[in-house]
């Protein structure tokens, strides 16, 4: 190997202190607490991966409020928005 190049190290430790060396490429290896390697996936609304996906939260469609009325009406839809959207969240595991 050309005296120019270094090959980045880095030293996993997992929770019970074992110590695992990799080689690291532009990715990253990860190692479960028996020193195994750890796969991350897609995330899904039923996957986990690096995240797990929320379900969809549907846009407000409610026109601008230009009036008292219509101004109510566009504060409750932004209510039912929030609450659902916070709803999905804490199915997902993001929020508790």
């Amino acid at each position: 190997m050309p005296s120019n190049i270094f090959v980045q190290q880095a030293r996993v430790v997992t929770a019970q202190a074992k110590v695992r060396p990799s080689t690291i490429k532009q990715e990253l290896a990860l190692f479960d607490a028996n020193g195994n390697p750890l796969s991350i996936v897609a995330a899904t609304t039923t996957v986990r991966g690096t995240v797990k996906q929320a379900a969809v939260n549907a846009d407000v469609a409610t026109a601008d409020g230009s009036d008292p009325a219509t101004t109510q009406a566009l504060a409750n839809q932004l209510k039912i928005s929030f609450n659902s959207l916070q709803a999905k969240l804490r199915t997902a595991g993001v929020l508790a």
